[in-house]
């Protein structure tokens, strides 16, 4: 048998890191809008004939692990969400299979791709243990995701990349309390337009989402004003592009997201560089807007322009590498061979 699943990965709108715990409980209700993306992340479980061992195989670093027990990847970074993943899932005895994983981003991205890679990890175990694939929901993978991607990481993690992995499409979440709501936008033309405005460039420095993600929650925390004024007006402008962007007015959308970023660059001194700073400045007088995804501090940068060859001329100038894309609609898909 083999179980294979695909999942896209996201781009952030506006409002990201808001969907921290337990930033949206000190803020209040919070906003964070994404766009699932057909870059994806893959999982592919399989019977080997050798029942005393799991084969585990991560094709981003060309490494395959051939195991008796489980201890023996514990420690090994590329291999944490496989071994989390089985043992909170009560499938550490799990031998005679190979789990193959594999993301097309670049690493550390900024894209969601770790996050959504942990989606398609967990829905290929559950297959495999059905007394839990009988009671776990969406949600409940989403919770799982959570745990255990704050234990790799040691820090706290937001929802909105599992959100986009399951769900695919454009996704409004309200954070609030203790809960999250998700509304989709269904607008065919609002798609289209996103897809023919949007440019996609990998900067070629990686990012660290939980380390930049852990410094800003510090903050406030600490009561540090200046954090919290500037996480409010993120809150302000991704209310703004809630009620904007049903009108399609991709002008508009643009300038709210260069406004969200002007604000989130400035959350601490890792979120930007130089260089990327550089090349926003090449590119602002061709677009309506643009940010770094992601907590920012490297990874994937994205432009809304009207002037795609003016942009692509600029990417090439500052030896960045566009990252051709389509909105995904259909999100996470589980396929089964016997």
């Amino acid at each position: 048998m083999i179980t294979k699943s695909i999942a896209p990965n996201r781009i952030d709108l506006c409002g990201g890191t808001l969907d921290i715990f337990p930033l949206y409980i000190i803020l209040g209700t919070s906003i964070t809008i994404n766009v699932a993306i057909n870059i994806f992340s893959n999982c592919v479980i399989q019977d080997i004939q050798d029942p005393e061992y799991l084969e585990i195989e991560i094709k981003n670093y060309n490494r395959i692990y051939k195991v008796k027990d489980l201890n023996q990847i514990k420690s090994l970074e590329e291999t944490k969400l496989i071994y989390e993943s089985l043992k909170i899932l009560n499938l550490d005895y799990l031998r005679g299979y190979r789990i193959e994983i594999f993301n097309e981003a670049p690493i550390k991205s900024g894209l969601g791709a770790s996050s959504a890679l942990l989606i398609t990890i967990i829905k290929n175990l559950l297959k495999l243990n059905k007394s839990l694939y009988t009671t776990y929901n969406d949600y409940d993978i989403i919770d799982t995701a959570s745990f255990i991607e704050a234990k790799v990481l040691h820090t706290l993690t937001g929802k909105q990349d599992y959100i986009a992995a399951i769900y695919g499409g454009i996704n409004i979440i309200f954070f609030d309390k203790n809960q999250y709501v998700i509304e989709k936008v269904n607008q065919p033309e609002l798609i289209k337009n996103l897809e023919n405005h949007i440019i996609l460039a990998y900067s070629g420095f990686e990012h660290e989402s939980g380390n930049l993600n852990w410094k800003v929650v510090k903050n406030v925390l600490d009561k540090e004003t200046e954090t919290i004024n500037k996480l409010k007006k993120i809150q302000e402008i991704s209310e703004d592009l809630y009620e904007l962007i049903s009108t399609n007015d991709i002008e508009k959308i643009g300038n709210l997201i260069k406004q969200e970023w002007n604000i989130r660059k400035t959350l601490t001194k890792e979120h930007t560089n130089d260089i990327i700073e550089r090349f926003f400045q090449e590119v602002d007088k061709y677009s309506f807007g643009y940010k770094l995804c992601g907590a920012a501090g490297g990874g994937t940068l994205f432009i809304i322009t009207e002037h795609k060859d003016k942009v692509r001329n600029i990417i090439q100038e500052f030896k960045l590498t566009e990252l051709p894309f389509k909105i995904n609609s259909s999100g996470l898909i589980t396929t089964i061979e016997i």
